[in-house]
């Protein structure tokens, strides 16, 4: 042992020891230049995104562009541009990621884009068919047999539909499925509507916002009868179940030699327009403001923080859930005063795991004398 001190002791006081410093890691910056946040484009359009990166005292890895939160395309040389062809109608949020040789890592802030005439708060994606399917998808069960494709000249609402064409339905709706993942929140008040015409005048449908897993829990279901060429709803959902890993689906089994038409599905999300939440969650209405941040960053490695601001004081639960969900973590529960709060994530579970990379959700539930309201956000971690 003494030797071994007497060692460490000698290389402490190597001449030029006192000159060794520590590498600084790069100053690093990145911003979205192009198109500027807000721009509209027509439904398929290919859109060039135009990076900028900043970088002293380093060398860049790589640039990756996000959408929505799920990786889009990388670029590990200049030009940054960034080309993305045939975008379905929707809302889009793009973020771009540097990353430094050594590591390090930075966050553009984000760019909101409208592709084709995607309703203020409409969060469904190609619900007009004018992109192809994806990314809805065709499942069959029960031995039926039937197709589905797009029709660019149906015309049964404005310009692709999609065309289901049923030998054998199979017995049952769900037989024959057309969906779409579609997370949603608790608390939240979705306004969905549709057009559709069948050659059987009176054929009944279900739509449903259901589970994509074991025991396939419904959340919600209408089953309206299309009997002519028209629009169908609005129906109303004042959602009670926060499930990231939901599917909407449009059930159409059940019978022969039967050919279907849908097309401009909509699903608004009322907390998005500005209208009020009318949720029995909410009674009373949550406050007025931004009552819960999204994390920052997003995505994020290895470490995210969470604000959220409370009117009054209240009792707090604040939990991570996965795609199926489960309870990854909890983050607060506890009575907590009025003001502003932040709350710090690892990654790691409850019993101190680093959970893989992917979608979570963070959940924000406040019990105060006179209300409860419950917020959700979707959040990102990656490798």
């Amino acid at each position: 042992m003494k030797k071994r001190y007497g060692i460490i002791l000698a290389a402490l006081f190597l001449p030029g020891a006192a000159n060794v410093t520590m590498a600084q890691p790069p100053v690093m910056s990145v911003k979205i230049t192009s198109p500027a946040s807000g721009s509209q484009f027509a439904p398929c359009s290919e859109i060039v995104f135009t990076v900028e990166p900043q970088i002293q005292g380093g060398e860049i890895k790589n640039i990756l562009l996000y959408r929505s939160g799920y990786g889009a395309s990388m670029r590990t040389k200049i030009p940054w541009e960034f080309k993305l062809k045939s975008q379905p109608s929707g809302y889009y949020v793009y973020t771009a990621k540097l990353t430094a040789k050594t590591g390090e890592f930075v966050y553009s802030d984000p760019v909101v884009i409208t592709v084709g005439n995607a309703e203020k708060g409409n969060i469904l994606y190609n619900g007009e068919f004018d992109c192809g399917l994806a990314p809805w998808g065709l499942n069959l069960n029960g031995g039926a047999i039937a197709t589905c494709v797009i029709d660019t000249s149906a015309g049964i609402s404005t310009g692709a539909a999609a065309v289901f064409t049923i030998e054998n339905g199979g017995g049952q709706n769900w037989h024959v499925q057309l969906g779409e993942p579609f997370p949603v929140d608790s608390g939240h008040t979705y306004v969905m509507s549709f057009t559709a015409q069948s050659t059987e005048n009176t054929k009944i449908i279900d739509v449903s916002i259901q589970q994509n897993a074991d025991p396939w829990t419904v959340h919600y279901q209408v089953s309206p009868t299309i009997e002519a060429l028209q629009d169908y709803g609005p129906f109303v959902w004042e959602c009670q179940v926060t499930d990231p890993g939901a599917y909407l689906r449009f059930n159409v089994g059940a019978t022969n030699n039967t050919i279907f038409w849908l097309d401009n599905i909509k699903v608004i999300d009322m907390s998005l327009t500005g209208v009020k939440d009318r949720s029995p969650l909410n009674a009373g209405g949550p406050p007025a403001g931004e009552m819960i941040s999204q994390n920052y960053p997003n995505p994020f490695n290895p470490g995210t923080t969470i604000q959220y601001r409370l009117p009054e004081e209240a009792d707090v639960t604040l939990i991570l859930y996965n795609l199926r969900g489960q309870a990854v973590r909890t983050l607060v529960h506890e009575n907590q005063k009025q003001g502003e709060h932040l709350s710090a994530w690892n990654g790691e579970d409850d019993a101190g795991e680093r959970v893989p990379s992917g979608v979570y959700v963070y959940r924000l539930k406040a019990k105060a004398p006179d209300r409860a309201y419950t917020l959700s956000r979707k959040i990102m971690m990656l490798e």
